[in-house]
């Protein structure tokens, strides 16, 4: 369900960036383990899971969306493409985390390189995972946030005018 408050849309953004928070740490200790590839396998999970459930939250998964009516679900699909938000109102499955993964590329490069310096490497590895999983699942919470604050607006707007 869409939050209906900018108070409840504020405690749902908190909400989802403690989560944030969480995941990046887990992949920064996924990114630690010298085992080449499997920060990565790590990462994917991590990112599709995390963004599903912002989604969730956010009352935005597919599922939710795909129960509003015909009028407010045109609503959010079009407001998350004014956004260029691919993620909202989908399923986040492994072609949408891969397009993600490539576009995060270079920094994953990066990460795989750093580890072939010891101890060092290891520790720049896990900060850039740290910071991507970040980037990516903060970046996410804002346009959800965006979305629903765009959403309650109009509805207030319309409101009032048909208070009028």
């Amino acid at each position: 369900m869409l939050p209906k408050t900018i108070g409840q849309l504020d405690q749902i953004r908190e909400e989802c960036r403690k989560l944030v928070n969480r995941r990046s740490s887990v992949s920064a200790i996924a990114a630690a383990v010298p085992i080449p590839g499997i920060d990565v396998t790590v990462d994917a999970a991590l990112v599709k899971d995390l963004l599903n459930e912002i989604n969730q939250k956010f009352g935005l998964s597919k599922e939710q969306v795909d129960q509003l009516d015909a009028k407010t679900k045109e609503l959010i699909i079009v407001l998350a493409t004014s956004l260029g938000n691919e993620l909202i109102g989908r399923t986040i499955g492994k072609k949408l985390v891969l397009s993600l993964v490539k576009k995060a590329a270079t920094r994953m490069a990066a990460k795989q390189t750093s580890k072939l310096i010891p101890l060092i490497g290891i520790g720049v590895s896990a900060g850039i995972s740290f910071a991507t999983m970040k980037y990516l699942g903060n970046k996410h919470i804002d346009d959800c946030y965006k979305l629903v604050k765009q959403y309650i607006e109009q509805e207030a707007s319309s409101e009032n005018f048909a208070a009028k």
